[in-house]
């Protein structure tokens, strides 16, 4: 599955002085050269060195969707400068042309809403040899606090996973048929490793070796974001009723 979806959020005052805009994609900042251990932003930091550059007093934000097993293409490019350059900007050129189509609003609503989930018993390994889910519930959350942001249609879906890209856009999709704009967060508000299908989970990927909570702990996640993206799509009908 692949992710090729660009989002954009756009503020600017109420006098029309552009304020902040925010760039997801779904991809791993891993352009630079793993043989490079300088500190780097990847191509995160190329997408909002431009974007401030095109907007100049602007704050500029990146965020990561579900990119638990994406990456960017990386052959164009003679180096990893090259490619960081090349691939931070095709995204902010795409962004700058988003943000020149977009309808602003002068006013909106704000939600936030959420609650905990209990998590399946872990199911952890070292190496070859499974730990016990007694042990894992020692080192290992057994509840997050699952929440999501609402302006108006956008829907701000934080994650506390690294989600793979088969999930988010299934979940996207079902977010999208609610007539509601999805914005995904990965790794935000803490950390519970690896989301993956339940098909992903049996294929012994990596991804799968980096699931603490077995083949269902993905699809859990993104029922409960569902079902809290639910609860406001149905209030927001039964207000407009």
């Amino acid at each position: 599955a692949v992710d090729s979806s660009l989002s954009v959020l756009f503020l600017e005052t109420l006098e029309g002085k552009p304020l902040v805009v925010v760039v997801s994609a779904a991809a791993h900042p891993t352009l630079l050269d793993s043989r490079d251990m300088r500190m780097s932003a990847d191509f995160p930091g190329e997408v909002t060195r431009r974007m401030e550059s095109e907007y100049p007093g602007i704050v500029s934000l990146f965020l990561n969707g579900g990119a638990g097993d994406a990456r960017p293409k990386d052959s164009i490019g003679s180096n990893s400068q090259e490619r960081i350059e090349r691939f931070g900007t095709l995204l902010a050129e795409g962004a700058v042309g988003l943000v020149n189509q977009a309808k602003l609003k002068q006013s909106g609503d704000v939600a936030v809403w959420g609650g905990w989930m209990p998590l399946p018993p872990s199911q952890m390994r070292l190496g070859p040899i499974p730990i016990h889910p007694e042990i894992g519930r020692l080192i290992r959350p057994d509840s997050a606090f699952m929440h999501l942001v609402a302006l108006d249609e956008v829907l701000l879906i934080p994650l506390p996973a690294e989600v793979t890209t088969a999930l988010a856009v299934g979940l996207k999709q079902q977010i999208l048929q609610r007539e509601l704009t999805p914005l995904v967060i990965g790794y935000t508000g803490g950390y519970l490793g690896y989301a993956v299908t339940a098909e992903e989970y049996r294929s012994g990927s990596y991804e799968a070796s980096m699931t603490w909570y077995g083949p269902e702990f993905g699809q859990r996640l993104v029922n409960r974001v569902a079902l809290l993206a639910r609860l406001y799509s149905d209030r927001v009908t039964k207000q407009r009723e």
